[in-house]
């Protein structure tokens, strides 16, 4: 990550960035859509956040996630960096922080899920210690399946 870049919390302002980022990344419209409508509503709910890392004012990634007091596991709702970005550390210190964020909260870790074709993201997520769980069947849509990864802090503790 540059010197110069910062994690902070998401502002409405950031709005048009953010999907600017997502269109440009190559995200389909619908989970543009998505992911949209996910920010709005982790923005009101007491278990969500929605982080951005800002140059100056340029918004260059972005990551939201809920924190289940239910099962104390943090889920990823969206994790994306800008292409021209990519490769300088963006994604793992978004990842990192909200690592940080559920051990906070005493969450027992983070779980978040990908299309399996999208072998960036795995190898991104396996490099940086999440193990793939399952699949989900056609969870994109059909003929496109999910794979969930997990992270989970101090195996072995009874929770």
């Amino acid at each position: 990550m540059t010197n110069k870049s910062i994690i902070r919390p998401f502002v409405q302002s950031d709005g048009e960035q953010v999907s600017d980022i997502l269109q440009k990344t190559g995200w389909a419209n619908q989970y543009i859509d998505g992911q949209k409508r996910a920010i709005q509503k982790l923005l009101l709910d007491e278990e969500g956040e929605v982080f951005v890392v800002a140059i100056d004012d340029l918004v260059v990634g972005y990551i939201s996630v809920q924190h289940h007091k239910w099962n104390r596991l943090s889920y990823v709702h969206g994790l994306v960096v800008s292409s021209i970005y990519h490769k300088q550390g963006i994604a793992k210190k978004l990842l990192e922080h909200v690592e940080v964020q559920a051990k906070v909260r005493s969450n027992r870790g983070v779980y978040l899920d990908t299309p399996v074709d999208n072998f960036g993201a795995r190898a991104f997520y396996e490099s940086t210690k999440y193990l793939e769980s399952y699949i989900i069947p056609e969870f994109y849509r059909a003929g496109l399946d999910g794979v969930a990864y997990m992270k989970l802090f101090d195996q072995g503790k009874n929770f």
